[in-house]
C-alpha cells in the first residue's frame, strides 16, 4: 500500500518538479533486530508459554530458536549507515529512482515476487475481506 501511494504522489507531483522516493531497505539493525539478536524476542514469548508448553517444547527447541535468530541479524542485516548512504546517493543522482532499493536481497528479492502472478501472492495471504458495517459476510458469496 505505501509502494502504490508513493507512486501516486511521485506522478502528481512530477508535473510541478518534487520528486518522490520509497525507500526499501532489506533488514538492518533496529532495536527489534537487536531484541531477536539477544533472545528478548523468543525469551517474552517463552514466559508467556504455559510450564507444560515449555516442558514439552525443551530448553532445547527454545535455545536453538535463539541461536538461529542471532545467526540471522548478524549475517542477513545491514548497518543503518549503509542504509543512509545508500539513500544520499540515490538523492544525488540525476533521476531519483522511485523506490531505492538498499542490500542485496531486496534489490534481487523485490523485483522477482512483482514478476510472480497476483494470484499466486494472494494464495499466501489471508482472506480476510472488509466488510461494510451494513453487509453481512454471506452477501459477499451472493
Amino acid at each position: 500500500a505505501a509502494q502504490v501511494l508513493t507512486e501516486a504522489l511521485r506522478k502528481e507531483l512530477m508535473v510541478f518538479d518534487i520528486g518522490v522516493s520509497s525507500v526499501n531497505p532489506s533488514f538492518h539493525n533496529t532495536n527489534m533486530i537487536a531484541e531477536v539478536e539477544t533472545g528478548q524476542d523468543t525469551m517474552r514469548t517463552w514466559n508467556k508459554m504455559s510450564t507444560e508448553l515449555q516442558q514439552e517444547y525443551g530448553t532445547g527447541v527454545r535455545d536453538a530458536i535463539i541461536e538461529v535468530g542471532r545467526d540471522m541479524s548478524t549475517s542477513l542485516c545491514w548497518n543503518l549507515e549503509v542504509v543512509v548512504n545508500e539513500v544520499i546517493k540515490a538523492l544525488k543522482a540525476r533521476d531519483i529512482p522511485g523506490q531505492i532499493l538498499v542490500g542485496t536481497d531486496a534489490k534481487y528479492l523485490i523485483p522477482l515476487l512483482r514478476m510472480l502472478p497476483s494470484w499466486l501472492l494472494a494464495m499466501n495471504q489471508k482472506d480476510e475481506r472488509i466488510v461494510p458495517a451494513i453487509m453481512n459476510k454471506s452477501d459477499l458469496l451472493k
